[in-house]
């Protein structure tokens, strides 16, 4: 099963993830998948904050590039948190030049990462962000990883069993 919950920066995504995760029927094989790289010392606030919210039965896999092999490794029935698309993508893009960013690995790894869940009868739980309602950025890197992001967004939505949009902390249910 694919949740999937979007919205702005400090909309209450990851509170409102963890909270639907931590009410799941399982009561065990609960993962929580990092993909933030601790690189200065705002980031690093960030992941103690997120650390502290977390009870004591998850496991921590911190994560900023291979997503799907991380799911290779998972026992069957597990629940899994991703937190999040957004940085997961933009730690991608941030190793290549952006005339050679490659999409269709990053909706490879998706892909597979899909197909594990199901496989593995895995609960997975994807926090992403909207990026696309501000301003058009005037960088062309962020252009495209903006566009690139909605494009992700929409595909995960698309795969998705339930679609969430937080909004001010309010969670409005989408789809499922």
């Amino acid at each position: 099963m694919i949740i999937l919950i979007t919205g702005g920066i400090k909309s209450g995504k990851s509170d409102f993830a963890l909270s639907l995760a931590e009410k799941s029927q399982r009561k065990e094989n609960f993962y929580f998948l990092a993909t933030a790289l601790p690189v200065d010392k705002e980031i690093r606030e960030r992941i103690r904050k997120h650390k502290i919210k977390r009870k004591e039965f998850w496991k921590t896999v911190e994560e900023p590039e291979n997503i799907d092999r991380v799911f290779q490794n998972l026992p069957l029935e597990s629940t899994v948190l991703v937190d999040c698309i957004t940085l997961w993508v933009g730690n991608i893009m941030s190793k290549l030049k952006s005339d050679t960013i490659d999409f269709k690995k990053i909706e490879k790894k998706i892909k597979n990462m899909i197909a594990l869940v199901s496989e593995k009868d895995i609960r997975v739980f994807l926090v992403t962000n909207e990026v696309g309602w501000g301003i058009i950025p005037a960088n062309k890197l962020s252009r495209i990883y903006e566009d690139y992001l909605g494009k992700l967004n929409q595909m995960l939505a698309e795969y998705a069993d339930e679609v969430y949009l937080m909004v001010a902390g309010i969670s409005v249910k989408l789809k499922g």
